[in-house]
């Protein structure tokens, strides 16, 4: 078979309109290569359900929504999805995914090469958009911004982070995460794992972090990325690590703002180790 799928609305307004067609229903119109999908509602179908039918080989997807608020944002789902398809560079990206009126005349797409269907599809998102874009052939022309996206881009001004990971600490998705290793604090970010929530934005307290809706597949393929990385201080006198420096000078600025004669205490010492030094007799 060379398949199409079509995914229709049935409420009980859409089922009326498909029944004024003088040929009759949708379904009833069909040719045998269409795959019909039925569902209460098209609210549910997401960009990478329909994208990864067309990554495993279908010709196009029609949606057939009808007037009512379970369907109100599938024109918004469309053009997404040709969108993300334009950006990999799919000249026929408008054909492949489109709206069709319960009352419209089925197009022919006898122009677009098929292959066979994939044999199952992730349905959750972000982990749907991510399989979808890894079937799909992709020219990497740039990245999308999209508000329907259900993945985010997400931006990190370095020069301001201080690694405090409130940030890792607010995502629910364990996109940004806040590693030591080898003396080393990193932040990273997975956009594979970015629902673009904007959590970590409200949660940041220096206020660099900014995040929208769309997608990068050139960044979704490098995986985690790098955000801020800051070597970890140990006190020189007992070795006990230390807060690290960019949030040292931070806290630092903060207070002579507030307070203009705040002192500074002894680089590079812990408060038990100042404390120490300057309880110590003075030699004579």
């Amino acid at each position: 078979m060379e398949p199409t799928s079509y995914a229709n609305c049935d409420s009980g307004a859409a089922q009326a309109a498909r029944s004024a067609h003088p040929g009759g229903p949708v379904a009833d119109r069909l040719p045998a290569t269409w795959a019909e999908v039925e569902l209460p509602a098209l609210t549910p179908v997401s960009a990478g359900w329909i994208l990864q039918v067309l990554g495993g080989g279908a010709a196009a997807v029609r949606l057939v929504p009808c007037a009512g608020d379970c369907c109100s944002s599938s024109s918004t789902l469309v053009n997404f999805c040709q969108a993300v398809l334009m950006s990999l560079g799919d000249r026929m990206a408008t054909q492949r995914v489109d709206l069709l009126c319960p009352t419209d005349e089925l197009p022919m797409l006898e122009s677009l090469a098929r292959t066979a269907l994939p044999a199952g599809i992730v349905l959750t998102e972000p982990n749907a958009t991510v399989e979808a874009l890894a079937r799909l052939p992709s020219a990497e022309t740039g990245p999308v911004d999209d508000p329907a996206s259900p993945l985010g881009l997400l931006s990190v001004d370095g020069t301001g982070c201080t690694l405090c990971g409130s940030c890792a600490v607010a995502c629910p998705t364990r996109a940004l995460e806040l590693d030591e290793t080898d003396g080393e604090v990193v932040l990273t970010h997975d956009p594979r794992f970015c629902t673009a929530c904007a959590l970590c934005v409200s949660a940041c307290p220096e206020h660099v972090i900014s995040v929208r809706g769309g997608l990068d597949v050139a960044r979704l393929e490098s995986g985690a990325m790098e955000l801020a990385r800051a070597p970890r201080p140990l006190c020189r006198g007992c070795g006990c690590t230390l807060p690290l420096d960019v949030a040292a000078r931070r806290v630092q600025e903060l207070l002579r703002s507030r307070w203009p004669g705040f002192e500074q205490g002894a680089d590079g010492l812990c408060p038990e180790c100042v404390r120490r030094s300057r309880s110590a007799p003075r030699p004579g």
